[in-house]
């Protein structure tokens, strides 16, 4: 009886992701498609002159509108198993290392304080420009989620078999019904989807699968108004 009340239950949780990712994707394609189309018709229509600023503006919603399908079918790749990596010796050191020192000027534009801890020399078999995407992402997060004068803190060190990557953040913290969630294409706690602070949603679910890719463990944990920390597992062999 509790096997069944508990399957009944995840069958409605399903089904209430899957309409909340039919919902999601409607409004991440309307919203852009609706502006481009009123200031298109306004032009057309002689209303507005069709000035480069303007132009530039309709540029930019196509621009991520692209963007957005872009990484739609980036993900229907990961999760279909098609993804075929570059593998080679990647010295996760040197890459974080050179991969922060870009990201030194963004995070002092919010005066958030960047610190790092790697151990020297670390190795493993892997897909760069795959595992610096991993980085990019979950670096965005802690960018856009931590307030001005906050901290970010990146370790890098082994333990028993696996390489592991920490990202730490001061942010605002996920709820913790939010968690369980976190990785869910779209999913956003904020339920007013807000463009400046959420992005598109499927950041965090491409991390997780190019991850899992080599063969890896991508987790969350989170307290709101103390932070996140990111851990990102890869096998050492």
């Amino acid at each position: 009886a509790q096997a069944t009340k508990d399957l009944a239950e995840n069958i409605k949780e399903q089904e209430q992701l899957r309409k909340r990712l039919t919902s999601d994707i409607a409004h991440e394609l309307r919203t852009p498609l609706a502006t481009l189309q009123s200031h298109l018709e306004a032009m057309v229509d002689g209303v507005w002159e069709p000035t480069p600023a303007r132009l530039s503006f309709c540029n930019d919603e196509v621009i991520r509108l692209t963007g957005l399908i872009k990484d739609l079918n980036e993900l229907s790749i990961l999760e279909s198993d098609e993804v075929k990596l570059q593998k080679k010796q990647v010295n996760l050191s040197e890459m974080l290392k050179n991969l922060l020192d870009n990201y030194l000027l963004i995070f002092s534009e919010k005066d958030i304080q960047l610190t790092t801890d790697f151990q020297q020399d670390v190795t493993i078999l892997g897909d760069e420009d795959r595992l610096r995407q991993v980085m990019v992402n979950i670096l965005s997060n802690a960018y856009k989620y931590t307030p001005e004068k906050g901290n970010v803190t990146v370790e890098l060190f082994t333990k028993d078999k696996w390489t592991i990557i920490e990202i730490r953040d001061t942010g605002k913290g996920i709820p913790k019904e939010d968690l369980a969630h976190i990785f869910e294409r779209f999913y956003r706690g904020d339920l007013s989807r807000s463009r400046e602070s959420g992005g598109s949603g499927i950041g965090l679910t491409i991390a997780k699968a190019l991850v899992e890719a080599h063969q890896g463990i991508l987790s969350i944990e989170s307290e709101v108004n103390k932070g996140t920390i990111v851990k990102v597992q890869l096998p050492r062999e």
